[in-house]
Formats: C-alpha cells, structure tokens, sequence
C-alpha cells in the first residue's frame, strides 16, 4: 500500500485523491486508486464514477486508448479544498506512474533521534510526565537534566523538544538527536511546568520579511514569497522564531550587513526584537 494512504484513508477523501491526481498529473485510474488504499476493483470503479458524478463530468474524462481518467482542461473546477500543505505532503509519498521514482526526492536528514531515547519523551508529553535524561551541549558536555517536554517542533531540518528544565528553572529548546539516555518518570507536572506556563511558546509575534536590501531584481523575491505590497507578514510562536529565521536564511542584522547571495530576505522589524534570546539563532551581525 502507497504510504499516501495514510493521509487520506477514508472514502470521501479517495474522491479528493481522485482530484489531487488529476490537478497534478493530469490522469488516474482503478490501479491507481487499488494500489494507494489497498482496496478492490469494485471500490476504486465507485470512487471513479462517483466523483464523476459529483462533477457532472465536467473535470474529467476516460480515454479509452490509455484506459484513464483525463483532466478536462478547459472546464475544470475543484470540488475538493486542496491546501498547498496537502498537496506537497501528498506529493511526498507518490512515485511517478510505473516506476520506483518519486515525485519528491526528498535531502537526507543527518541527525536523526535514536528512537530508543525518543520514545520516552514523546510518551512523557502524552502522558504529561517528566523525563530524567543525559544530553550533550556544546558549552558543557554531557549532564543529567530531568525535563518536562510539552511539545515538538518541526524547523524544516530538525526537530526539537519544547520542555521545562528542572535544573535551570525555565522552559528550553532540546534536539532530541543530543539526548545520550532517557528514562520516564513517573512524577506529576509541579508548579510552571505546563504547556500554558510557558509564556514564550504562547505568545505569536509578527515577523516583517522584505527582500534582501542587497537584492538587485526585488520582485523576483516577492512574488516567489507571495508578498503583499514587498512583505511578508509571518506569526510565530516567539519560542520558535529563532529556529524560524535561520531555517529561512533570513538577515537579522540592523542594516541587512550580511551577503544577499546567501541571504535573500531580511527582517524589517528587528529593532523590535534588540536583545531577544531569538536573536542569538538567528543569522546576524550582532
């Protein structure tokens, strides 16, 4: 069964698959839809015909000599609401028709969280507990921390753990791949220790991304970032902002000092954030 299928398992959302394969390779077909869910020729003929039906056969047809439904180009509109987020996240787990070679060819990730030492932390969040660990910093080596992980999040390259820090009294970010052992606790959340004790995870602030001053063509950055009137606007939550502008290669520096070949966009507004610990991340001058 195609991976993909654990996005949208349900009938309803096969028609919207139906949809999401012609939008993006201008066909599908039964196979198509038996090998992604894993179902029969019967269920994938219904699904077919169905959302034919729905569209009054105005969106696709079957072409007879390739045995496919086709996109009808000059009078097709969606049925389904298709995020861009569904679509490349769909796009992720297909392969191109008959062949081992998928549509996204994803970079390898380097640091990868040994599951051993993972597993303890993400039952600690289910389960509101704590963790007793050994983690690695690059200022101390290795020390044992008992942490009170609240959630994860995703830059882009790696993940990370938002927790409370027993020993440091303050909520932290930890990169579960530095954690060397884990053990769950079983200990309640004391007091400031909950997800809503944690002030910098709830506050959203608003980023200001221009084009990088240094940029000569400015347009070809603001319509490659969707840009409103040459800026983007971006809410973040203020404990992951640093980890934000990094990921994006954003200047952080006052007057946009760093190189606009590596840095193509620049944070309008970082006067506002003078001496915030996201600053310390984030690509600047400072």
């Amino acid at each position: 069964m195609n991976p993909i299928s654990s996005f949208i398992p349900h009938g309803r959302d096969r028609l919207k698959y139906i949809e999401f394969s012609l939008i993006f390779k201008g066909e599908v077909s039964r196979a198509n839809l038996m090998d992604t869910f894993g179902i029969k020729e019967a269920s994938a003929t219904r699904d077919l015909n169905q959302y034919i039906e729905l569209t009054n056969e105005k969106n696709s047809f079957f072409d007879k000599k390739s045995k496919k439904h086709v996109i009808r180009d000059e009078t097709f509109s969606p049925h389904f609401e298709l995020t861009d987020i569904d679509a490349l996240c769909w796009l992720k787990a297909e392969k191109v028709d008959k062949s081992e070679q998928y549509y996204t060819y994803r970079c390898q990730r380097i640091n990868l969280p040994s599951q051993r030492e993972f597993a303890p932390i993400t039952r600690a969040i289910t389960q509101k507990s704590k963790v007793e660990i050994e983690y690695l910093s690059v200022d101390n080596g290795i020390s044992k921390r008992i942490i009170t992980p609240h959630s994860l999040f995703d830059d882009g390259l790696k993940i990370y753990i938002r927790a409370f820090d027993s020993n440091r009294k303050k909520f932290l970010n930890f990169s579960p791949s530095r954690v060397v052992s884990s053990k769950l606790l079983d200990s309640k959340l004391g007091e400031g220790e909950k997800i809503e004790d944690d002030e910098k995870w709830n506050l959203f602030i608003e980023l200001d991304i221009v084009p990088h001053p240094g940029i000569k063509v400015k347009e070809t950055i603001e319509y490659e970032y969707k840009m409103i009137r040459g800026m983007l606007k971006i809410k973040v939550r203020e404990a992951t902002a640093g980890f934000f502008l990094r990921s994006w290669n954003v200047d952080c520096s006052p007057d946009a000092t760093l190189s606009p070949k590596v840095y193509h966009l620049h944070l309008n507004n970082v006067k506002n954030f003078e001496g915030s610990e996201m600053l310390f991340i984030a690509p600047t001058s400072w």
